[in-house]
C-alpha cells in the first residue's frame, strides 16, 4: 500500500512539475495575457482536466512559479546570526544576489512589468512573495541589531531598501536592459559583500 501511494505521489509531482515548466516557458515567450491553460496543458503533455486539478486558474500557476523563483536553496535557507551586522548583511546580500541571478529571473520581472496594468495581481504576488518578503525580513533583522546596540540606524526600512537597491542595480537591472549582459554568482556575491561594507561604514557605531 505504501509503495503504491508513493508511486502515485511521485506521478502527481511529476505532472505538477511539467505543468509549471510549460507555463514558465509560455509566460516568458508569449506573455501572461496571451497564454491559456489549454496551451499550458498541451505543452506539458497533460489533459486540461489534469492541469485543472493541479492549477484551477492561470493566476495560481503564476503565483506558484513566483514562489519557486524566490525560494532559497536548502543550503542557504537559514537566518543570519545576530551579533555581527556586517556578517548578517553579507548573508542577506548573498541570498538576494543568488536569487536575482537565477536563470529566468529577469524574464519573470519583464512579464510582471509588461502585464502590470492589465493584471496588477501579478505585481502583488511578485512583491509579496519576493522583494517585499526579503525587505520585511531584512528590516526586522536590522531592527533586532539596533535593539542590541550593534548598529545605529535612523530608519531600518530605508536602510534595507538602500542595501537591496545597490545589489539589484548592479545584478538584475543591467540584465533587464541588456540582453547580452551576464554576471557570475561569484561576481554577484562580491557586489553583495561590497554593499554590506558600504552600509556598515555608513552606519556603524
Amino acid at each position: 500500500m505504501g509503495t503504491k501511494s508513493t508511486y502515485h505521489e511521485r506521478i502527481k509531482e511529476e505532472k505538477r512539475a511539467c505543468a509549471i515548466a510549460a507555463a514558465e516557458e509560455l509566460f516568458f515567450e508569449k506573455g501572461y495575457a496571451r497564454t491559456t491553460l489549454a496551451q499550458i496543458a498541451k505543452l506539458a503533455g497533460l489533459s486540461t482536466g489534469t492541469l485543472f486539478n493541479h492549477f484551477p486558474t492561470k493566476e495560481l500557476i503564476f503565483e506558484t512559479i513566483v514562489k519557486h523563483f524566490w525560494e532559497l536553496d536548502p543550503e542557504w535557507d537559514f537566518p543570519p546570526v545576530l551579533g555581527s551586522p556586517l556578517q548578517g548583511l553579507i548573508k542577506f546580500g548573498r541570498d538576494y544576489a543568488c536569487v536575482l541571478t537565477r536563470d529566468g529571473m529577469a524574464p519573470l520581472f519583464r512579464v510582471v512589468i509588461a502585464e502590470a496594468k492589465q493584471f496588477p495581481e501579478l505585481s502583488l504576488f511578485h512583491y509579496e512573495l519576493g522583494e517585499g518578503a526579503v525587505h520585511q525580513k531584512l528590516t526586522q533583522y536590522l531592527l533586532d541589531e539596533v535593539q542590541l546596540g550593534n548598529i545605529n540606524l535612523p530608519d531600518a526600512a530605508k536602510t534595507a531598501n538602500e542595501f537591496m537597491s545597490i545589489i539589484a542595480g548592479q545584478v538584475l537591472w543591467p540584465k533587464m536592459l541588456l540582453l547580452d549582459f551576464s554576471i557570475s554568482r561569484e561576481q554577484a556575491f562580491q557586489i553583495a559583500d561590497e554593499a554590506a561594507h558600504m552600509i556598515i561604514n555608513k552606519y556603524a557605531r
